[in-house]
């Protein structure tokens, strides 16, 4: 059973945002359905090493959005994305060095802690600073074709 159901309130209106959005619900699931049947050390490292991707990737995207539509808030934002990178590459590290005791329980709680507070709350922000802007024909060609690279 997956600890978190992606919800309808969750949705940005951005598709490729809310797409990377779900991965990383279902990373958070994998490592909680591993945890279930006693496995999570056995895959912590593997998720550890695809949330350092994600990450890079994501963040990189949500920041170039941010830029395109000229969101006052994005230093903040920024710094918050600095602050999450940091804290995966603390326990990544932990993980590849044998040093970070219940290393599965920490990175459930950092994933938890991510999707609610930062994509529920933070990342809600600026896409409704967006959504002011997306009835124009410009705006909504933009987000419609917002792509990853």
């Amino acid at each position: 059973m997956p600890l978190i159901e992606w919800k309808f309130e969750y949705d940005t209106g951005i598709r490729h945002i809310d797409i990377q959005h779900q991965k990383l619900v279902g990373i958070t699931n994998r490592l909680h359905d591993a945890m279930q049947n006693g496995e999570g050390y056995n895959i912590l490292e593997t998720i550890s090493q695809e949330l350092i991707e994600y990450t890079i990737q994501h963040f990189s995207q949500e920041e170039k959005l941010m830029k395109i539509f000229e969101y006052p808030h994005i230093e903040e934002h920024i710094k918050q994305h600095k602050m999450l990178t940091d804290e995966l590459s603390k326990i990544h590290e932990g993980i590849k060095q044998n040093k970070l005791p219940l290393a599965p329980l920490k990175m459930k709680e950092f994933l938890l802690a991510w999707i609610t507070k930062h994509i529920i709350e933070t990342d809600l922000h600026y896409v409704a600073f967006v959504g002011k802007e997306e009835n124009t024909p410009v705006t909504r060609n933009l987000i419609d074709n917002f792509k990853e690279e």
